[in-house]
């Protein structure tokens, strides 16, 4: 198999933009928008975006902290854990993660604890977007 047939191709900065710019078309109260955003800010695999808990999220001087107690290579979450850091981008407000954020919460006011992104197979509501078939 090689890297093209195994849909793991890179997204360059200049796609990530775009891809952004359409999510925030989308009617769906943030999620496509924030789900992008938030996985491509910590450089996370869908699995960790969709594991993310609202109590998972700190407030860290000028960033937001999200940590994440799972992960591929420890699967019991017995491993310490320093929260991933993600900043504000005034500059490009599509691609802020704070705007996101807020946009979300803003969207979906009854969210205050459990799952950032409630609900089953995360994954494929983003996939059918087609956001997993640039990384």
């Amino acid at each position: 198999m090689t890297l093209k047939d195994s849909g793991k191709r890179q997204l360059g900065f200049s796609m990530y933009e775009a891809l952004c710019q359409e999510s925030l078309k989308t009617s769906d109260s943030g999620f496509v928008h924030l789900y992008l955003v938030i996985s491509w800010n910590m450089m996370a695999r869908s699995e960790s975006t969709e594991a993310i808990h609202i109590d998972y999220i700190s407030f860290e001087d000028d960033a937001i902290g999200v940590t994440y107690f799972k992960s591929k290579t420890d699967q019991t979450g017995s491993k310490r854990r320093d929260p991933r850091h993600v900043y504000t981008n005034p500059s490009s407000p599509a691609i802020c993660a704070f705007l996101a954020l807020g946009m979300y919460f803003a969207c979906n006011p009854t969210l205050n604890n459990g799952s950032l992104f409630p609900g089953a197979s995360q994954r494929d509501r983003t996939q059918s977007l087609g956001l997993h078939s640039a990384g």
